[in-house]
């Protein structure tokens, strides 16, 4: 009940989240691969 109170108009303080991440990916052996490019797009959709 009290937190129904906090709710106004549109906005609802409990859908907030950090925005903040970072994520690197590297290829130690220095080998092409697109498995690091599949792994990086990973990593974005999992940051957002």
């Amino acid at each position: 009940m009290h937190n129904e109170k906090l709710i106004k108009g549109l906005y609802d303080y409990r859908e907030e989240h950090d925005a903040c991440g970072i994520g690197f990916y590297a290829n130690m052996d220095n080998k092409r691969s697109h498995d690091i490019i599949d792994k990086s797009l990973e990593m974005l959709r999992r940051l957002d």
